[in-house]
């Protein structure tokens, strides 16, 4: 979820109205406020807790605490679903979903929408600008000899905007190149330093404990830091690619400082965290009562027979108190001695899955994030190349145009004044109109 954050539009946490938020959830929150401007907490299921308003407080209390401007929003679809059947208003009200939906709204749909059309408007007066160059170079060179200075500025700046537009192609070329090839090296970096410290906790853990007793929270909490290494590692990478998006972006800026194309969504850095491989089980086995009674049995037949034979000498039989004490004893240590012996083996073959596990973790994803970083680099690579072709072709079409135009004769020269004149007009009205919702 981590890794989805830049694309996200809103962020609706849902968390149980029967408790206040967890520290795993307002860890959560903060991430996601960093990233998303709407972030919400649903509580849910209000109709079974009716104190679920003083849980809502004091959410609300703990997270301005923390500096986090989140909503907190009770629903519940029991409710919702009522209010559906009996047509009842107040009921709908009572649920909560149409507070949280009016907020949405507000919040991401409308704002959204105009966010929209803007970036649609600009790609289109984008778009319109270079369409324009054609005919207003055509329209200088139609309307006489009187305007034979201008036709010549106008040729002269069209013909400098190619020329840019082909020295810009090599920058950015260059620019996007260095800049994936470091990329690639900062996330594998990246990579492998986050999954080294998960697995250095990890080893640091198991020397303290007996795996045995332990796997079956030890197994989930190292999936879960896994899983939020990596996804902090495509979050990270995700914010990059939209800083490379920019610094590409840079190299079409005029030089009045006005962007010709904005940058533009860098691919989505998606960490597939269901395609991770699951846990291989370690060797566990543990010494069961029988295999115990057997080599404590073992250990002590050593310490009966010995000191046994000892005090025959003295007169006593074989098994003799003194015997049978120090058969215990002996039996008892290596009883001890196995079982620490087999705590170690334990150790050792959980520390080793989990290794294995570790790398064929960073195998994997060092694989995932190749490809990604590669649809990155093509993205990038198509969205400017088609748009330094597109100012490129925009001022080969003026010169051509302005060019063609002085080689007509009069009664030809009218007629095609009144069409580029009525073509330019209908440019410059869309070019207006783009700009207004813009």
């Amino acid at each position: 979820m981590l890794a989805e954050l830049p694309a996200a539009d809103a962020v609706v946490l849902v968390s149980d109205a029967s408790r206040e938020l967890a520290a795993g959830e307002v860890e959560l929150l903060r991430a996601a406020s960093a990233h998303v401007a709407t972030v919400v907490v649903a509580l849910t299921r209000i109709d079974l807790h009716p104190a679920w308003r003083e849980v809502r407080d004091l959410d609300a209390a703990l997270l301005a605490e923390r500096g986090l401007a989140v909503d907190v929003v009770g629903v519940s679809a029991e409710l919702d679903r009522h209010a559906r059947a009996r047509e009842d208003a107040d009921l709908e009200t009572a649920s909560g979903l149409a507070v949280l939906r009016d907020l949405l709204r507000r919040r991401v749909v409308e704002p959204g929408g105009v966010r929209t059309g803007r970036a649609v408007g600009e790609h289109v007066a984008g778009v319109l600008a270079t369409l324009r160059a054609a005919p207003a170079a055509e329209l200088a060179a139609l309307e006489g000899p009187e305007r034979a200075q201008e036709l010549d500025a106008a040729l002269a700046e069209a013909t400098a905007s190619a020329a840019a537009s082909k020295e810009r192609s090599a920058r950015w070329q260059q620019t996007l190149a260095d800049g994936v090839a470091d990329l690639a090296a900062d996330i594998e970096w990246d990579l492998r330093d986050r999954v080294r410290q998960v697995l250095r906790t990890a080893e640091e853990t198991l020397e303290t404990v007996d795996p045995a007793k332990v796997w079956d929270q030890f197994e989930p909490w190292l999936a879960e830091e896994l899983g939020r290494a990596v996804a902090t590692t495509y979050l990270w990478a995700g914010e990059r690619t939209w800083w490379l998006a920019e610094r590409v972006a840079e190299h079409f800026a005029d030089p009045a400082g006005t962007d010709e194309t904005a940058p533009v969504p860098a691919g989505r850095f998606v960490a597939e965290l269901s395609a991770l491989p699951e846990l291989a089980p370690p060797d566990l086995d543990r010494i069961e009562f029988t295999q115990g009674l057997l080599v404590g049995l073992r250990g002590s037949y050593g310490g009966v027979l010995m000191v046994g034979l000892v005090t025959t000498l003295s007169g006593m039989a074989l098994i003799n108190p003194f015997s049978i004490g120090a058969g215990v004893l002996l039996g008892g240590r290596t009883l001890r001695d196995e079982r620490r012996r087999a705590l170690r083996r334990r150790r050792l073959d959980a520390r080793r899955v989990v290794r294995q596990h570790a790398d064929e973790v960073q195998f994997l994803l060092g694989k995932h994030t190749k490809d990604m970083l590669r649809e990155v680099q093509r993205t990038l690579r198509d969205h400017f190349t088609a748009r330094a072709d597109q100012v490129a072709t925009g001022a080969a079409a003026a010169v051509a145009a302005a060019t063609a135009a002085r080689k007509l004769d009069v009664e030809v020269r009218r007629r095609r004044t009144q069409e580029v004149r009525a073509e330019l007009a209908g440019i410059d009205d869309l070019l207006a109109r783009c700009r207004e919702t813009s």
